[in-house]
């Protein structure tokens, strides 16, 4: 958390009109598997590797109602793969489960503010 600079924190993108996509030097969201160059939440479980504990600002707000800000300040913050709630089509496919797509928007016009909890609330 002590390694969080100022300037990491101003570079998270808040909406995908704000992400800046580049192959080369951008960091892959585990979600929507975009290479952008915005800051990305890290998994504080030590089990964790790779782009598995790596979420972009609108996926994990969108996805989760969850916070890039809050995740990175936060000394235990588990990405979603670890607390075993990812809803991305890789995990849910290792789960038996089929890809959900764009779901946001059904989950808004359901008065969900996310993905997870609009899931949730169909078991």
């Amino acid at each position: 958390v002590e390694d969080i600079t100022e300037r990491e924190l101003n570079n998270i993108s808040y909406n995908c009109r704000e992400k800046v996509y580049n192959s080369a030097t951008g960091s892959t969201c585990h979600q929507c598997r975009q290479k952008t160059t915005d800051t990305k939440t890290n998994c504080r479980n030590p089990d964790c590797m790779g782009l598995r504990g790596q979420f972009c600002g609108p996926c994990l707000k969108n996805r989760y109602g969850e916070s890039v800000k809050d995740a990175l300040l936060d000394p235990d913050w588990h990405c979603p793969p670890c607390r075993g709630i990812c809803n991305c089509s890789f995990c849910r496919q290792r789960n038996g489960r089929c890809a959900t797509g764009v779901l946001v928007y059904l989950a808004k016009y359901h008065g969900y503010d996310n993905v997870h909890a609009y899931l949730k609330s169909l078991k």
